[in-house]
């Protein structure tokens, strides 16, 4: 009896320990994202999490950790301490972190995945970024068609469009590459958001749109034609390249300083997108809550007004 009391309590500690060291992991990624300290994150937790074996926690955290690889990767470059090939292989090593947590049933890997590669592919030049375009739009399929209000996936799906797009090449649009579909991802993403966007994507929307630089009259005849197209559309991928469509152009937004879509042209909107996020990032530098990510946004957006 006594051997059996002593195995059972042995079992209860091991998975109590189990327990604690998966919160304990948990809890460090928390803290390193809300400090912003992408270094020391990722030099513990992609050692940590080797020895995790709660798989009930490791869906999620190797999905943190390419999100931490990849911030790692930025910080690291704008340190000046990597470049070339040691920088891409720091976000191929991300990418495989969002396949991982995505192989173990949780899809916002694939989103991961797909930034990771996104970023390898900026790192190597235009030619192989062609060629990683079709994979990374692949992830950003796999992600939306389990989660279809994700609004990440739409808005780096936007970003890709406008990235591969004439407007942004200065030739011609590449591989499906296309300005147009890119504003249908941005508004669709915004749907997703509702009322608490991050800073990113009015920022895409308001960059897509005043490279397109459509007229009031120009977008409310190319949301007709996304109406029609829409609903001929198979797969919800698809449908979103035409959402401009199904976007509500008679509401006013809280970017839009009380004027209704139809109302503005593509400059207007960006504009007044910019301006919004320039008074609301302002107010947390004057609250002394801005982070150093808010500072570098805060410096992008008034190099995009000025540009405007």
């Amino acid at each position: 009896m006594k051997s059996k009391i002593i195995l059972f309590t042995a079992i209860l500690l091991i998975a109590f320990t189990a327990t604690v060291t998966a919160q304990d992991l948990m809890t460090r990624i928390e803290n390193y994202q809300d400090a912003e300290k992408w270094v020391e994150g990722y030099q513990d937790i992609s050692k940590a999490i080797k020895s995790e074996s709660d798989n009930a926690v490791l869906p999620v955290a190797y999905s943190e950790l390419a999100w931490i690889t990849m911030e790692y990767g930025d910080e690291m470059e704008r340190q000046g301490k990597l470049k070339g090939g040691d920088l891409a292989d720091v976000f191929a090593e991300g990418e495989q972190y969002g396949l991982k947590s995505a192989q173990l049933g949780n899809a916002e890997g694939y989103f991961w995945a797909a930034a990771n590669l996104g970023r390898w592919a900026e790192t190597k030049g235009i030619l192989k970024s062609l060629a990683r375009a079709e994979p990374m739009r692949d992830y950003l399929i796999k992600s939306t068609a389990k989660l279809p209000d994700h609004a990440n996936s739409w808005d780096l799906m936007g970003m890709l469009y406008f990235g591969l797009s004439k407007e942004d090449t200065g030739m011609w649009n590449m591989k499906f590459g296309d300005i147009n579909k890119a504003v249908s991802f941005d508004r669709k993403k915004l749907d997703c958001a509702e009322e608490a966007p991050e800073f990113g994507y009015l920022f895409e929307l308001a960059k897509h749109l005043s490279r397109r630089d459509m007229s009031a009259a120009a977008r409310m005849s190319k949301r007709s034609s996304d109406a029609n197209q829409y609903d001929k559309q198979g797969s919800l991928w698809q449908k979103t390249e035409f959402y401009e469509g199904k976007a509500d152009y008679s509401k006013a937004y809280y970017w839009t300083s009380g004027k209704k879509l139809s109302e503005i042209s593509d400059k207007e909107e960006a504009r007044m997108a910019v301006q919004y996020l320039i008074a609301e990032t302002e107010k947390l530098q004057a609250a002394g809550k801005a982070k150093k990510v808010d500072l570098r946004r805060l410096k992008d957006a008034k190099a995009l007004l000025s540009s405007i």
